[in-house]
């Protein structure tokens, strides 16, 4: 950043706000601050130490120099009396010519029509109307911030505006706002980001040209916070301010969403890989084994990761993500509005408005809940197979929730129906149900309390009572349901039968993994059982814990802070901290922990030394204030 004094000594006349916006903001030139080059074609200009049109510096397009100086053989010097003249003459940068333009933003945009003044009223950086992704290609776009902050080439095709508008008037950001109520021209009305780039990282984040992230604690105050984390197999992703999703670990089914196949987060930081281009504002995300699903402001749902029994929804059985940004598969036609998303191995799910679900993917077991074995989504869309039959007119289901082959739902009331494979389902025998009759005739869970969370792995379901009570069943192995022994819960026996886990506190949320599950309590605290291995648990070894002791007996997992929500994945785990920030353990192998290393934390070290996972920082405006 340049110093203050150096900025004062810049400032003159009607240009000061142009060029303080251009001192403060080290990515843009003052020829963009004053609307010249906004092309964006000079790749190297945001780090150019001697912006164009200052003194001794060159002059910019057309020999335009600031006022007090003109150009003299491609450089600003100081002007002669008779040079100043010639200047206002000639359209010069002087203050009298800067206020004829009816500009009032001082922007160097005459037309009035779009608050942001950089004459595009897309507010995606592109004044052509030609990109209909709304990204700039080239790195730069008219705020000079490069959304994904870290692509030195310039060559930008994930940090696009997540707002999704183009200019054809489609606002995939869920306001179907053109009115330009948005004064910030990036669909959200928040007011939260006043660049109009959706870009709240700053651009700082790791890449290694100006690194303020790459501390191992994951950087300072500055970082941008997360909203929600989810973990799958060997990938984790993170909602992030404005709507916008970063994700890492293993790409190689394109469940990262950013075209390409690559490993993200074993050599570089999260922050580096910049946000995953979506196409619009999202509110919620769900992961499976190779998946990721993203519900948008607008209630649409896109879908990225492995499609090979058309899991991904989109009437074909191809990958989404390896070649191609999830922006470009465009919505998951589901025939609703989508209020909630759930992933497994291989089917997904969705939770419409009026409590109605549709599910696609492998229909094998009755998983889908469609009275057959048949898949759906690999030549049809999800929209032509219906709601699910999960029960009469007011058995609204309210939360879903999907494991490796069976589905559960949450209904008002704290109720709880199961359909799919036998045995896990929790009714007490080992029957597979949906595969030639609909979930209804199942009926209740008797779980034996009224439940208001549930969680689902990879073949075992918790529930979290109304009073922090936790209940588990299915298959107990490693201790995965938490009873002190590794019987299964629910194939002769029902769930109520087995009483609370002893956590040892009063829980408010819970997150079943593959082979682990953890329970967050109500101080903040973090416990989990079941398998440790690769430490997976967070306890500085790679013991199970639940097999042979109840999970009370382990205590709190040291994660550094409090912690506002918990997720399970595969073999790791990752805690959204009260700070906005995310910290991770268990298997590192693909780099799903985002601590640029392939290294397993947890294991012989509690998360709390690991630090911040690094997710990129905000941008600094000046006297320590940060773009918010």
């Amino acid at each position: 950043m340049r110093s203050a004094r150096h900025c004062a000594q810049s400032l003159s006349g009607a240009w000061l706000s142009l060029l303080f916006a251009s001192c403060f903001n080290p990515d843009r030139t003052p020829e963009q601050a004053i609307g010249g080059n906004a092309s964006g074609d000079d790749d190297d200009a945001a780090d150019d130490t001697c912006p164009e049109g200052q003194e001794g510096c060159p002059c910019a397009d057309g020999g335009v120099c600031l006022s007090g100086l003109t150009c003299l053989s491609g450089f600003c010097v100081q002007a002669t009396d008779d040079d100043a003249d010639a200047d206002d003459d000639d359209g010069g940068m002087d203050e009298d010519n800067a206020d004829d333009d009816d500009d009032d933003s001082g922007d160097g945009d005459e037309s009035g029509d779009e608050e942001s003044g950089d004459g595009d009223e897309s507010g995606d950086g592109d004044e052509s109307g030609d990109d209909e992704s709304g990204d700039d290609e080239s790195g730069n776009d008219d705020s000079g911030n490069d959304e994904s902050g870290d692509d030195e080439s310039g060559d930008d095709e994930s940090g696009d505006d997540e707002s999704g508008d183009d200019e054809s008037g489609d606002d995939e950001s869920g306001d179907d706002d053109e009115s330009g109520d948005d004064e910030s021209g990036d669909g959200d009305e928040s007011g939260d980001d006043e660049s109009g780039d959706d870009d709240e990282s700053g651009g700082d984040d790791g890449s290694g040209d100006d690194n303020e992230s790459g501390d191992d604690d994951g950087g300072g105050d500055a970082e941008v916070v997360v909203q929600q984390i989810v973990a799958g197999g060997s990938h984790t992703c993170a909602l992030i301010e404005a709507g916008r999703v970063r994700c890492w670990g293993t790409g190689k089914s394109g469940q990262l969403g950013y075209g390409n196949t690559d490993v993200v987060g074993d050599n570089e930081y999260p922050s580096e890989a910049g946000d995953v281009d979506v196409g619009g504002t999202v509110t919620h995300l769900a992961a499976s084994e190779a998946g990721t699903c993203a519900l948008l402001q607008n209630a649409n749902v896109r879908c990225w990761g492995d499609g090979g029994v058309g899991q991904m929804g989109y009437g074909n059985t191809d990958d989404i993500g390896d070649d191609e940004h999830p922006r470009e598969a465009g919505d998951v036609d589901i025939g609703g509005d989508t209020i909630q998303l759930a992933m497994s191995w291989r089917h997904s799910c969705a939770l419409l408005e009026g409590g109605r679900v549709r599910c696609w993917g492998s229909g094998g077991d009755g998983r889908l809940g469609y009275e057959n074995t048949e898949s759906i989504g690999d030549d049809e869309l999800p929209r032509q197979a219906g709601d699910v039959d999960v029960g009469d007119t007011g058995d609204t289901v309210i939360q879903i929730g999907t494991g490796s082959n069976f589905t559960c739902a949450l209904l008002e009331g704290g109720r709880v129906r199961c359909w799919g494979s036998g045995g896990a389902l929790g009714y007490g025998n080992s029957e597979s149900i949906g595969d030639n009759e609909p979930p209804s005739v199942a009926g209740d869970v008797d779980v034996g309390g009224t439940v208001v969370q549930i969680s689902v792995g990879w073949s075992h379901t918790c529930a979290l009572l109304e009073g922090g009570q936790v209940r588990c069943w299915g298959a107990g192995e490693s201790g995965a349901l938490g009873y002190a022994d590794t019987a299964d819960i629910g194939d002769n026996e029902s769930p109520s039968d087995a009483g609370d886990v002893d956590i040892g506190g009063t829980a408010v949320q819970i997150s079943a993994g593959w082979l682990h599950t953890c329970a967050l309590l109500d101080g903040g605290q973090v416990r989990c059982w079941g398998e440790g291995e690769f430490g997976a648990l967070g306890y500085g070894n790679m013991d199970d814990i639940g097999d042979t002791e109840h999970p009370s007996e382990a205590g709190d997992v040291d994660v550094g802070g409090k912690v506002t929500q918990v997720a399970a994945g595969g073999g790791h785990t990752c805690a959204l901290l009260e700070s906005g920030q995310v910290r991770c353990w268990g298997e590192g192998d693909s780099g799903q922990l985002g601590y640029g290393n392939r290294e397993n934390i947890g294991d012989d070290e509690t998360p709390a030394t690991a630090g911040d996972v690094p997710l990129g920082q905000r941008t600094p405006l000046l006297f320590g204030l940060f773009r918010r």
